[in-house]
């Protein structure tokens, strides 16, 4: 049934998603930086992190790609579409924002997008991938590649093959 499998899928991306932003917490741990989760359904980031009481903070994009999709693997140059559009649904450097229902504005000083791709992603791709990382990155915004949460079947009819917790993070 093909709308189970998109439910499933979707319900895959919400759930890297969510690990992705507990990985960020983790990260800021102890730093004096705060963390705050976007609401559901809060459109270009799904976590801005904020520095201590200045109203300057980073949004982070967190997506899940599969470079073994047809539309990626067949295709050159589809990742790179896929992650500049990303990048434009993200809130802009300067701009003002509020999260949820939280009365503070925060100014985003800096994006991050999160690409997170499975761990069998070929080299081919991970040559792509960087390639794009490297012409993409500006002042203002990181990408970060994350491979992990399972290997993916190269047939798309195929569901992941495994699930792991700990994902492994390429740094620029």
């Amino acid at each position: 049934n093909t709308d189970s499998r998109a439910s499933s899928v979707w319900q895959r991306g919400a759930e890297i998603e969510k690990r992705e932003v507990d990985r960020l917490g983790s990260r800021y741990q102890g730093s004096g930086t705060r963390l705050i989760s976007a609401a559901e359904g809060q459109v270009g980031f799904e976590a801005l992190s904020t520095g201590n009481g200045l109203q300057s903070s980073c949004a982070h994009e967190i997506i899940s790609l599969n470079p073994f999709l047809p539309s990626y693997a067949n295709r050159a140059g589809n990742m790179e579409r896929k992650l500049r559009d990303a990048i434009a649904g993200m809130p802009e450097a300067g701009e003002q924002l509020s999260v949820g229902s939280q009365t503070v504005i925060w100014r985003v000083g800096k994006r991050e997008l999160i690409v997170v791709i499975p761990e069998n992603t070929t080299d081919a791709s991970m040559r792509e991938l960087e390639s794009v990382r490297k012409e993409l990155t500006t002042a203002d915004l990181s990408l970060t590649i994350v491979r992990g949460y399972g290997a993916y079947a190269q047939s798309m009819t195929d569901a992941p093959q495994r699930e792991t917790a700990s994902p492994t993070q390429e740094e620029p």
